[in-house]
């Protein structure tokens, strides 16, 4: 079992095959690698592992520590249908909002007109971030634990413009996770079934042949005896 960080390449004993390195490398939580066997696996957890580790066999307790660590996590999904905003503490809903805010799309059409629906379509943008940054105040102000991540999801356009407007969000920019939530228009049930997704792996399997399994353990052994 390797406990890698985020940004840390596998070891060459295992194995990886370049599009699982690749996967690696993109992975903003690290992740957890089974290699003493040849039917190989690899963990990519939803928060970042802590500090590079190392044991002999299937050792699971670092990745299971990780998984089952007590979090209070926040969420919130911005899309032009509307937003929602919530906090979990392990997979329990605390707290939950929902609301809806038409704005209209691209207008196609040039002319005239064009300019003024933009006007009105940036408009209608701001009213919702304004909307969406009072209830998020108004929903995380008077909470008083603390939150441990911070995840975003739905138009990301969108929630890069929120989180230049919003003042009161910008307290939370440590804990936001890279990850990002691609989700449709939120509404309350998604919001109830989100813990799902939060707290999902990612896991990869490959096989190595049982004599290129022993070669690199005996190239192991040969370069400790030197």
């Amino acid at each position: 079992m390797v406990v890698l960080p985020p940004g840390v390449e596998a070891p060459a004993s295992a194995s990886l095959p370049e599009s699982l390195q690749t996967m690696l490398a993109r992975s903003t939580t690290g992740g957890v690698l089974f290699i003493d066997r040849p039917d190989r696996h690899m963990v990519l957890p939803p928060f970042a592992t802590e500090g590079e580790a190392s044991s002999s066999g299937w050792d699971s307790d670092p990745l299971l520590s990780l998984l089952l660590r007590d979090r209070t996590v926040g969420v919130l999904l911005l899309r032009r249908g509307g937003y929602g905003v919530a906090v979990y503490e392990g997979d329990k809903v605390v707290l939950s909002k929902v609301g809806s805010r038409y704005v209209h799309g691209r207008n196609r059409k040039g002319g005239s007109s064009s300019g003024r629906f933009a006007r009105r379509r940036e408009e209608q943008t701001q009213s919702l971030i304004d909307k969406t940054c009072e209830v998020v105040r108004q929903r995380l102000e008077p909470y008083e634990k603390p939150i441990h991540h911070f995840m975003l999801g739905g138009d990301r356009l969108l929630v890069q413009a929120f989180r230049e407007r919003c003042t009161f969000f910008k307290r939370f920019t440590p804990i936001v996770m890279e990850r990002h939530l691609d989700l449709p228009d939120p509404s309350h049930k998604m919001l109830i079934a989100l813990p799902a997704l939060i707290y999902t792996s990612r896991v990869a399997s490959w096989n190595v042949p049982l004599d290129t399994m022993q070669n690199s353990n005996q190239q192991g052994q040969a370069s400790s005896d030197e």
